[in-house]
């Protein structure tokens, strides 16, 4: 975890994430209020991914799922 607190250093504190069980459209409209391009995926304070544009585009997208029912964690 060394090298992931001090690129969160660098970013002056702000850290966007999302809990596993919010959806892909929840994670974009988030990404496009913060004007940023992941998010952080963590639940109970620990860290179990990232969600990216990529992401979305790739693996909600391209496959046809659902952004407002595709959850952000994969079971």
């Amino acid at each position: 975890m060394g090298e992931l607190v001090k690129i969160l250093y660098g970013k002056n504190g702000r850290v966007h994430s999302v809990e596993p069980k919010a959806t892909i459209h929840a994670a974009v409209e988030k990404m496009c209020r913060a004007h940023i391009g992941a998010l952080l995926v963590c639940q109970d304070d620990a860290l179990l991914g990232i969600v990216s544009e990529r992401d979305v585009m790739q693996r909600a997208v391209l496959t046809g799922q659902d952004p407002m029912t595709t959850r952000c964690r994969r079971s």
